[in-house]
């Protein structure tokens, strides 16, 4: 049979320095996911080197932000709040995601559930308008007519608007769509594919973790679901994480900034997104 479908993801990473501490994004393809935090130069907006820094360990997506930070070389005594920081100044309605005290080593552990809702939210003005799906992706199409073959794994490789394919016997372009979460691939096989002539459409969602998954139909009557194997999708935008001085926020009344101290804070060398149903 001639099942098609492409998908492709990638994820966002912003290069840093020689002296960050490690890679940011998603932790292989488990829902888990790392970022780490820096204290910059306010002059340039470099890491500090030799600063202070921390990282979290967070769920991509799920009923609620569930993390797990730990920073170091923060000043012993003081305490320190994570937040979610919508731009622009002063982050109103930021998320404080909670607060601790540095040890003597200073040191600071913060761990928590949040209901934040999806992140960034929609009035951020890092909020994302779609996604960078650029990059070669798996893709496995199940049929409905000829399910004894399921699934057929097609390797797609996207940039921009169009895309190509393979799958045994067959290759393709395609137009490649993206609004919002949804993605939408109108593939056409090439003559000298076993298949020709034949396309596919098929129409799918983005998850918050960079996954494809959705519906296709062809023009031989057939259709069924698909979904991405490999790649990730890069969010054209994302959540900006800070620690900061819990004097310097307001969690409470009208969340946002009171203070701009931004030699005492941690700041993301990343954006994320969060996905919460």
């Amino acid at each position: 049979m001639a099942v098609f479908g492409i998908f492709v993801s990638l994820s966002f990473s912003i290069v840093a320095p020689v002296i960050a501490k490690g890679p940011n994004g998603s932790a292989g393809e488990s829902n888990k996911a790392h970022l780490y935090l820096y204290e910059k130069d306010s002059s340039t907006w470099d890491i500090a080197e030799g600063g202070a820094w921390g990282k979290m360990t967070y769920n991509q997506s799920g009923p609620a932000f569930d993390y797990v930070f730990n920073g170091h070389s923060l000043v012993p005594g003081d305490d320190y709040t994570l937040i979610y920081y919508p731009d622009p100044w002063p982050g109103t309605n930021l998320q404080c995601l909670g607060s601790a005290i540095a040890n003597v080593e200073g040191d600071v552990h913060i761990s928590g559930a949040v209901d934040t809702g999806s992140l960034p939210t929609t009035s951020d003005a890092n909020y994302y308008q779609n996604w960078n799906l650029d990059g070669v992706w798996g893709l496995d199409f199940n049929s409905t007519l000829y399910s004894s073959g399921n699934s057929y794994a097609h390797s797609v490789t996207i940039s921009g608007s169009t895309a190509t394919g393979s799958s045994t016997g067959n290759t393709y372009t395609a137009t490649v769509s993206v609004i919002g979460n949804s993605v939408t691939i109108v593939a056409t096989y090439l003559v000298g594919s076993a298949a020709f002539p034949y396309s596919y459409t098929a129409i799918g969602t983005i998850s918050g973790a960079g996954t494809l998954s959705g519906t296709w139909s062809d023009t031989f009557g057939d259709s069924g679901t698909w979904s991405s194997t490999s790649g990730a999708a890069v969010p054209n935008g994302g959540a900006k994480i800070w620690l900061v001085e819990s004097d310097d926020v307001e969690c409470d009344v009208t969340p946002m900034m009171v203070a701009w101290n931004p030699t005492e804070y941690l700041f993301e060398n990343n954006l994320i997104s969060f996905t919460s149903p």
